[in-house]
């Protein structure tokens, strides 16, 4: 079967950033890990059996809320429940050797952090941060976005590879939060993962680039906001409000269709304005964040 072939049989049965990690499992990169719904569950395995993969389910389901203001975006699973139960979903764990897959599951539920993320290929250094913040970010909705940028030297436009706010709008290149936008294995990773999705098809992996082209809004719980096409310069992030994708139409979202301009005056402060030079409204809080993208491709 052939690689377009292999992506579009994926794409049947799965969204872009599961289709990316299965694709990674298939090429040895990585163990990946899904939900699935238990009526999806037998057809869903045997597919990805017949791609030559190895699955592994955890025995027990997932019950799971979405974040608030993130469009469906889910930062933590829940509540377990046993496998006969009538509710939750089932985690799988795929990849092309059967004893990682199984080591896999076994760390993440030993609650192995350094172990676990080893076998999902992620740099030891971002480990190092999740596990330094995880009570910081569970206070919250278990978001390390935030964190990623306080951790982050380097003033704006950041690099673009570790974009990880592309993935709120179902396309990034990473799987995992940078310790920081500045973090040189994650950039790497990210250039490695778009040479694997160019290999299966450059028009999918040219969604994947544009994601991470972008500039965004990120709120803890008011709605992303992805600002296509837009442009940083003279401490100004100018954007068309009619090129603006919205996870929320909240007030934020709102005043961003009425303005033009950001004025960025910090990480977490800005103020908006319009076309003829008429200042918003500004804010200054923590759970609002400025993500600047135009690094080097």
């Amino acid at each position: 079967m052939t690689n377009q072939k292999i992506l579009s049989l994926l794409l049947s049965e799965f969204n872009a950033l599961q289709t990316r990690e299965i694709i990674l499992a298939k090429e040895g990169l990585k163990v990946s890990r899904t939900l699935v719904e238990p009526v999806d569950l037998e057809h869903k395995v045997v597919l990805l059996e017949s791609l030559g993969l190895y699955v592994a389910i955890h025995n027990k389901k997932y019950i799971y809320e979405t974040d608030s203001g993130k469009g469906g975006w889910v930062s933590r699973y829940g509540l377990e429940e046993d496998l006969e139960a009538n509710h939750g979903s089932c985690m799988l764990y795929i990849g092309d050797k059967p004893d990682w897959v199984l080591a896999s599951r076994d760390c993440e539920h030993s609650q192995d952090d350094a172990g676990f993320g080893e076998t999902l290929g992620i740099p030891s250094c971002c480990v190092d941060m999740y596990v330094a913040t995880i009570q910081k970010a569970d206070k919250k909705q278990n978001d390390y976005l935030e964190f990623t940028l306080e951790n982050t030297q380097s003033s704006y436009p950041h690099n673009s590879w570790n974009n990880i706010a592309a993935q709120y709008f179902g396309y990034c290149l990473l799987s995992h939060y940078p310790c920081s936008f500045d973090c040189a294995p994650s950039a790497i990773l990210a250039k490695q993962v778009n040479e694997v999705l160019t290999r299966y098809s450059e028009e999918f992996a040219t969604r994947f680039r544009q994601c991470h082209k972008d500039n965004y809004i990120y709120t803890e719980f008011d709605g992303i906001f992805r600002l296509t096409g837009s442009s940083f310069r003279d401490g100004f992030l100018h954007y068309k409000p009619d090129q603006m994708d919205v996870t929320l139409d909240s007030v934020l979202a709102g005043l961003f269709r009425q303005g033009s301009r950001i004025e960025v005056l910090g990480k977490h402060k800005f103020q908006v304005w319009d076309n003829q030079e008429n200042l918003l409204g500004g804010f200054d809080h923590p759970d609002i964040s400025i993500l600047i993208f135009e690094g080097d491709q």
